[in-house]
């Protein structure tokens, strides 16, 4: 008001001013004065850009075109215009302090609101010192008088842009009329807000000036669109407004169309019935509200001390609906849960301070309460406010949230909220069954709450659960503790500073910018990872854990996010003792093709570490350094090495490797090369000097999940060259196009000595291989081996690739096994007395496993044909057998040999698996004018030998041998006919013990060249691993005969045999006397020992 007063005498100075010009100076030339009295008034910058007229008499008319009011900001440069104004005043009444307006009326006005985020406008605020004292000398006399007749206002605007609530309103008028009759006002107007037609008219009786508020009677009525609303009251002055009786009646049919006139969130729609009335009562004033707004209720009271008025009330209000989803709607969120609810906000105000005691939000989705203290009614936006909140259930929020399943679960928490200086502090705690989680910060005002700081900590007793939101299996992993820190450092982007998480002693840390949305790109992280045993860090994540090793590592890496669907990957390191992994490169996460591209750098100073489960052979840990190029995609893997940058020692090699693991399908080309392989042979005999052996190799090929290509193999080096390729079918049921070419010949096999620790004989190699598909299978045509002076050549076929059928015909006209057999018993006698030297072995009989299972891959028929077998004791000649092998075991459907005399042996038997049971063996061997148990001997005529008769037959059952053994069944029946035996054959058995028996037997043994026997013959039978004969042997020679009961248990190996020997009659009793007639075998096989007893005892 003190303004409107203000306005109204500088217009009558600026009128008089005007009536003097008009006198003696131009209107034109006096414009400038016009807008500098306006601006000085407004406190704007006023421009008249119309002309201006002045006409005198009993009343003054004065007229303004083109008026332009500036604004104060780049959006509204223009506050306000007008095209028109006109007013009609009478000067005599200004003598006695009355302005009236006869008639005034202003048309095409135009004005821009513009309201920031903190709610400050662009409207004109007059200079205080123009803001005098409207009374004089304090007597509540207002200075002048003013009336206004009649007052026409059309097309007339006024733009709002409410920025911080994001609304836009537009109120135009179309025709404003105001008339003053004696001392009743009444204004009539018609237009539109937001394009929703309004007609109100609003009345005052009792006024005798404008400028004057006393005793008067308000009303107003009108419509907004399908809404009627009512309002009346007594005012009976300015100063007491606020104890005035007031009457607020509103009704719409349509909630919705009164939200939309207001540019709201359309709801369920409903009725609009809104009731509202004030008045005292004693010393207070009260208020009544009841609102019905579509499916909403407000009820309440509200009450003040009508001395202290704003210094003393209390409210108290309730509201109710039967879904939140429509009270989320009224704040753009409708997909609140569909459930009932009540929010009851009590209050009241002591002196300055609000006191809100309640502020509670019931329903089975949610339950919220806050209380706490506002410092007053000029600063809403400051105090502090805490309290719980209880979520049942999240998953009642998925429609808002779209929270997944594993998200879906209780959260309880408590929160305190502190405004001040224009910031808020914020305090949340919140459990939950995935998360408990401490959250304090500073929200400050600004755009997207920049410079806002948040500190949080919490654990998660099941991070598992969070995995499972981005991987379809997440493994188990232990508590998980977290804390960090985080500023707002403009709208869509965050400093993360300190985060760090701990799960059981590994730490992972985090820091850099984050950003999101427009601002994605701005993202920069640095993240570490401390692992305290690299094995158990892994151990939840791969299948296989015992391969990795128990080492402490770190691994750092830089990320950016240049792009919605690219990261940048640079930096990256993992160290630890078994090596450093270095990588560059970047992350496309295109949902339908996500990659990882870049270059890898790997160095491993020892291969050792990195094989837990074995231990790598000295002369084999040497250094691996890898330089590749790799390429990941989801099921495929390539990596491309260039310019020999994988090295091993000094072998260095240069390749492309690509894997598809989808359709199980993979590339190679590989070169590799060596400069002296005699570097890696084992310490002691790498020194030895020997001339250098490089190699070069290079092979080329592919291979799916039912075919191997390899279009070349090549190796080559002054001792070994092998140049092989072909196709081969692995899982089809034919083979149609598999072929396969290959030479290998290795100028000496003991090179591989010292390399594969296998004694190879000094001799050479060559393998040539011709093989073919026809007629559905593949075809050997030639697989020929020529080794010293051995030769073997393998024909036959192989049926079905994914279940394979073999028939082979082994063809060989002399194979002589001489130089492997001293080679393997020279190897055998070393690790044999190593053996017995470490180890104290109870037992002779070995405990090797019997294994059927490796024969259900395939099946096979064997024949075999060797003219001359060299190597053995004796010379084997015709070796022909017959051999089937497959899902039910082996059967040898006939083994047969020959010897030097004609005599022969033939051995049938069977090794076949049964369900649920141990392999069942059975075996039986027969052979006539045999010449067998002694290594030829020096001189030794083959005609004068004796010859034997064999007949055995045993069965058993068991997964070892010695189970086998042990309940071992059947017999063995030895028949021996008369010859001579040099004595030099019995020195040369390797079991000493046996000399000594055969000794202690046969004292005159040592005396001749040879031994004569008449006859012999042994019969043992075996009866679940019982091995028993009485007599078990007997022994006739022209000097003595000797004859054996045995007994020997197979499982304990325990044995005890005794030999009584009769001297022949004629010898003398000297010679007699040698012999020991009683002799004793017992212990075990592992330590026997031999007890003479002359006496039988």
């Amino acid at each position: 008001m003190p303004a409107l007063r203000y306005f109204l005498v500088v217009s009558t100075v600026l009128i008089l001013v005007l009536t003097a010009a008009a006198v003696s100076l131009s209107l034109g030339v006096s414009r400038p004065l016009y807008e500098w009295i306006a601006s000085s008034a407004l406190n704007r910058d006023v421009r008249i850009e119309g002309p201006v007229a002045l006409r005198l008499g009993t009343m003054t008319t004065i007229t303004v075109n083109g008026v332009t009011i500036a604004g104060t900001t780049e959006a509204t440069p223009v506050f306000a215009t007008v095209g028109s104004a006109a007013a009609q005043l009478s000067l005599l009444p200004l003598l006695d302090n009355d302005i009236t307006l006869s008639t005034a009326s202003m048309t095409d006005v135009a004005v821009f609101i513009d309201i920031d985020e903190n709610g400050q406008g662009n409207w004109p605020a007059p200079r205080s010192e123009t803001l005098e004292a409207d009374r004089v000398d304090g007597s509540g006399e207002i200075l002048y008088g003013l009336r206004a007749n009649d007052v026409h206002m059309e097309r007339v605007q006024l733009s709002v842009q409410d920025t911080a609530n994001n609304r836009q309103h537009v109120v135009f008028i179309d025709a404003l009329h105001e008339t003053l009759i004696d001392d009743h006002v009444q204004v009539i107007s018609r237009g539109t807000l937001n394009n929703t037609p309004f007609e109100t008219t609003m009345t005052l009786d009792g006024v005798v000036s404008l400028l004057d508020i006393r005793d008067w009677e308000a009303g107003w009525q009108g419509t907004l669109g399908d809404a009627d609303f009512q309002l009346s009251t007594s005012i009976e002055s300015l100063d007491q407004i606020m104890r005035s009786e007031i009457n607020v009646a509103i009704h719409a049919d349509s909630a919705n169309a009164l939200l939309q006139t207001f540019a709201l969130p359309a709801i369920k729609d409903g009725p609009v019935d809104m009731a509202l009335h004030t008045h005292q009562h004693d010393s207070r004033q009260l208020i009544d509200i009841d609102v019905q707004f579509g499916e909403f209720h407000i009820a309440g009271t509200a009450d003040q001390d009508l001395a202290a008025l704003w210094e003393s009330g209390h409210v108290a209000l309730r509201a109710s609906g039967p879904s939140l989803s429509e009270f989320g709607a009224l704040w753009g969120t409708p997909n609140w849960p569909t459930t009932p609810f009540n929010i009851d906000l009590e209050g009241s105000v002591e002196g300055s301070e609000i006191n809100v005691e309640t502020l509670q939000l019931n329903s089975d989705a949610v339950t919220l309460a806050l209380s706490g203290k506002l410092p007053g009614y000029r600063s809403l936006g400051t105090g502090s406010l805490s309290g719980m909140i209880d979520i049942p259930t999240l998953s009642a929020f998925s429609s808002l949230l779209d929270l997944p399943r594993q998200l879906q679960g209780s959260l309880h928490g408590t929160v305190l909220l502190t405004r001040d200086a224009g910031v808020t502090d914020v305090l949340l705690a919140s459990q939950s069954s995935l998360l408990t989680l401490e959250l304090s910060g500073r929200l400050t005002p600004g755009e997207g709450f920049s410079g806002s700081t948040m500190h949080f900590s919490g654990s998660s007793a099941e991070p598992s659960q969070w995995l499972g939101l981005v991987i379809d299996s997440p493994p188990a992993l232990g508590p998980v503790q977290f804390s960090g820190a985080a500023t707002v450092m403009a709208p869509e982007t965050v400093a993360l500073e300190k985060l760090v998480v701990r799960m059981g002693k590994d730490v992972l840390a985090a820091e850099g910018i984050l950003g999101w949305a427009t601002a994605q790109h701005k993202t920069a992280i640095s993240m570490a990872v401390q692992s305290h045993n690299l094995r158990t860090t892994l151990t939840p994540w791969v299948p296989s854990p015992q391969f990795i090793p128990s080492v402490p590592a770190t691994a750092e890496s830089d990320f950016t996010y240049p792009s919605a669907d690219v990261v940048h990957i640079e930096n990256a390191v993992m160290s630890a003792a078994t090596g450093v992994v270095r990588f560059v490169g970047a992350a496309s996460l295109k949902e339908s093709t996500p990659t990882l591209s870049g270059f890898m750098d790997i160095s491993v100073p020892d291969l050792q570490p990195l094989f837990t489960e074995f231990t790598v052979p000295q002369r084999y840990q040497r250094p691996l350094n890898l330089k590749a190029n790799i390429a990941l995609a989801p099921g495929t893997i390539a990596i491309s090495i260039d310019n020999d940058q994988l090295t091993y020692g000094s072998i260095s090699a240069t390749g492309h490797l690509s894997i598809d693991l989808i359709d199980n399908l993979g590339h190679f080309n590989w070169l590799a090369s060596a400069p002296d392989l005699m570097s890696y042979l084992p310490a002691g005999k790498n020194g030895i000097d020997r001339p250098p052996m490089p190699m070069n190799m290079s092979v080329i090929g592919e291979w799916n999940e039912v075919s191997l290509r390899v279009q070349s193999l090549s190796v080559e080096s002054n001792e070994i060259q092998i140049d092989a390729g072909g196709f081969l079918e692995l899982a089809s049921l034919e083979f149609i196009s598999s072929h396969l070419d290959a030479d290998i010949n290795i100028n000496r096999l003991s090179v591989l000595n010292d390399w594969l620790d296998f004694p190879f004989p000094d001799q050479d190699l060559q393998v040539t291989a011709d093989f073919d598909s026809r007629g559905g299978a593949l075809v050997i045509d030639t697989l020929a081996l020529h080794s010293g002076d051995s030769d073997l050549i393998v024909q036959g076929t192989i049926e079905r690739p994914s279940d394979p059928q073999v028939a082979l015909d082994i063809v060989g006209t002399r194979l002589n096994l001489d130089p492997w057999v001293d080679a393997l018993r020279e190897r055998n006698d070393t690790k044999s007395k190593r053996d017995y030297r470490a180890t104290d072995n109870q037992y002779v009989l070995p405990d090797y496993p019997i294994s059927t299972e490796w024969l259900s891959h395939f099946s096979a028929d064997v024949d075999l044909q060797i003219d001359e077998l060299v190597g053995m004791p004796r010379p084997v000649f015709n070796v022909q057998g017959a051999f089937t092998m497959g899902n039910s075991g082996i059967r040898v459907e006939r083994l047969s040999a020959e010897n030097e005399r004609s005599g022969g042996a033939t051995l049938t038997g069977s090794l076949l698996s049964r369900p649920e049971t141990a392999p069942q063996l059975d075996i039986a061997i027969e052979g006539s004018e045999l010449v067998l148990g002694i290594p030829k001997a020096p001189s030794e005529d083959i005609d004068s030998l004796p010859s034997y008769e064999f007949r055995s037959k045993f069965s058993g059952e068991g997964t070892t041998t010695r189970k086998l053994a042990s309940n071992l069944e059947g017999h063995l029946n030895v028949v021996m006919g008369s010859g001579k035996v040099l004595n030099a054959g019995f020195d040369r058995l390797t079991n000493s013990f046996s000399q000594e028996l055969s000794r202690t037997l046969n004292p005159l043994q040592s005396q001749r060249e040879d031994t004569s026997i008449n006859c012999a013959a042994a019969f043992v039978a075996v009866d679940n691993g019982k091995l028993s004969g009485k007599p078990a042997i007997v022994v006739d020679t022209p000097d003595v005969k000797i004859f054996s009961n045995i007994t020997l248990d197979l499982d304990s190996e325990r044995i005890k045999a005794k030999f009584k020997t009769v001297p022949r009659k004629g010898l003398g009793f000297s010679v007699s006397s040698l012999f020991n007639p009683y002799v004793e075998v017992s212990g075990t096989l592992a330590k026997p020992k031999i007890t003479v007893d002359p006496t039988n005892t």
